[in-house]
């Protein structure tokens, strides 16, 4: 017999995103024509329609609209499922990852679904927490490490008196950002929010532009501040 090449198994990770309202809407759209279109259709009952579930953390609904009313507004752990008799698909996020479960497909509607659900993932892919998440057994032991750093050299720095304090205090910082970011990226995955992406980038604009005038206020009043003390030491000894 010929050597054959073992046949890929359809993938049921995705990578980290951020998904809105209408990406939810697309996703059970796929899933739906998945169900209408797939080649081995088994007996159900005449009249038994598609039934929809979405759960966000600790609460759980049935039609798309009253996703708007969840509050806090987004969730990092997400269901979505579609389901009839001799078929199933469901999304699930969770901290630590996106994956997809298909039920009764056969092997080319289940490329087929996947492909169109990458799609998605790939629009709103957050490129920070793709880049640990695809290397995160070395993004894991750099946190640890930077972790353990921050713990040790934190009160060494602090009462050192060789390296000038500027220094010591933009080293933890510096430190101390990196141990966020990473703490951030590894434990959190894909986020949904609900909202759809056009709401979502307006009321981003308005908060930005509603922030922009306390920033200015803060860095003039700190500036302010400088220079008064400067000019007292300067002529006022």
């Amino acid at each position: 017999m010929a050597i054959r090449p073992v046949p890929k198994e359809v993938p049921t990770r995705f990578t980290p995103a951020r998904l809105f309202l209408d990406d939810i809407e697309e996703i059970l759209l796929i899933f739906t024509e998945a169900e209408n279109n797939r080649h081995e259709k088994p007996y159900f009952r005449e009249g038994e329609i598609l039934q929809t579930t979405f759960q966000a953390e600790n609460q759980t609904c049935d039609d798309l609209a009253d996703l708007k009313k969840i509050y806090p507004p987004f969730a990092h752990n997400f269901l979505v499922a579609v389901t009839r008799s001799g078929f199933s698909c469901y999304l699930r996020v969770d901290e630590s990852s996106a994956t997809w479960s298909p039920y009764g497909l056969d092997e080319n509607d289940q490329w087929g679904t996947f492909h169109r659900l990458e799609v998605i993932f790939e629009r709103r892919k957050l490129r920070w927490k793709s880049l640990l998440h695809s290397h995160s057994g070395v993004f894991y032991w750099i946190y640890g490490a930077a972790t353990a750093l921050l713990a040790i050299l934190l009160p060494v720095l602090l009462s050192a008196k060789l390296v000038p304090r500027a220094l010591t205090l933009t080293a933890l910082a510096v430190l101390a950002i990196l141990v966020f970011a990473l703490r951030l990226g590894l434990h959190t995955h894909s986020v949904v929010i609900f909202r759809t992406h056009a709401v979502h980038s307006s009321q981003k604009l308005q908060t930005a532009w509603k922030v922009i005038p306390d920033v200015v206020e803060i860095v003039v009043g700190f500036v302010l501040g400088v220079l008064t003390l400067y000019l007292k030491h300067k002529f006022w000894p």
